[in-house]
Parts: C-alpha cells; sequence; structure tokens
C-alpha cells in the first residue's frame, strides 16, 4: 500500500504534530511570555463587567 502524503489528502498537518509550525508544544516553539499590562486591563474590564451586571 502506497504512503499517502498530506498533499494527497489535501489536509494539513494535525495541529498536536512537530510538523506544524504554530503548535505551542513542539519542542522548538518560542516561550510565550503572558505580558503583565495586558493581564492586567483584561482582569480591569472583567471586574468592569460584573459590576455592570449588579
Amino acid at each position: 500500500m502506497e504512503k499517502q502524503t498530506d498533499k494527497d489528502q489535501g489536509t494539513q498537518p494535525a495541529a498536536n504534530t512537530s510538523d506544524n509550525p504554530k503548535n505551542p508544544f513542539r519542542e522548538d516553539a518560542p516561550e510565550v511570555e503572558a505580558d503583565p499590562t495586558e493581564e492586567a486591563e483584561l482582569e480591569q474590564q472583567r471586574k468592569e463587567a460584573l459590576t455592570e451586571r449588579d
């Protein structure tokens, strides 16, 4: 039986494979640091949304 490739199937590599450059679990994936200012802004928005509901 012939080995099928992604090209034959017209599919993209699975999200959890090392072939996928966007896979965050790859060994060589760049470390993504959480942005503290962005975190604070999101927390502020969350609090505002909660107070608006009351």
